[in-house]
């Protein structure tokens, strides 16, 4: 036990003996302990918000019973008995419908077809395959997720291939009336 004690002292000592070095030690533990703090906060983040479906209505006071210039009759500028004309916390159907209701926004038709300049295999060699996952349909095609009608577009491209397969080392993918095969880079030894 006592060896450990002096050991500790010996260390303390010497991360000590020089300021600047010791500074430094404490400045980069500071932001150590700062930048795990965020990946905690971050990890642990709520996955959604729900919303009660309760009004709760404030006290109702009589006009007649209270002056008018009692601060105690108003709550932060507020009258007391005021109800709001609307629930501030309630999702607006028009714009967020719920799911399995169709909005009740009109569709427009189909836009029309796209003019190609480009050749699909030339904006097909720049785009990379990453990853397949084949028990749950997913592929990683330049950084971005992608699913079965997924759309994938090269960076500096406006054509558009849609993601029709997953296979073992490839992925389908559909442009106009023809299919492509893309696939994963053979690893380098």
């Amino acid at each position: 036990m006592m060896a450990w004690r002096r050991n500790a002292r010996h260390i303390w000592a010497r991360m000590t003996a020089d300021p600047r070095r010791f500074g430094l030690l404490c400045t980069l533990l500071a932001v150590g302990l700062l930048l795990w703090a965020r990946i905690i906060v971050i990890s642990r983040m709520p996955r959604t918000a729900i919303a009660e479906e309760r009004i709760v209505v404030a006290e109702v006071m009589d006009p007649a019973a209270g002056s008018s210039d009692n601060p105690a009759s108003s709550l932060h500028g507020f009258e007391r008995g005021i109800r709001p004309t609307r629930d501030p916390f309630r999702v607006n159907d028009h714009y967020f419908p719920p799911p399995g209701r169709a909005s009740s926004t009109p569709e427009e038709g189909p836009k029309s077809a796209p003019a190609w300049t480009e050749d699909p295999e030339d904006v097909l060699g720049r785009i990379r395959l990453e990853a397949v996952m084949r028990g749950f349909p997913l592929a990683v095609i330049d950084g971005r997720t992608c699913g079965p009608g997924d759309v994938v577009r090269a960076v500096d491209s406006e054509l558009e291939f849609e993601l029709v397969e997953t296979r073992r080392r490839s992925v389908v993918l559909r442009c106009g009336d023809r299919t492509y095969e893309l696939s994963l880079a053979s690893p380098v030894h």
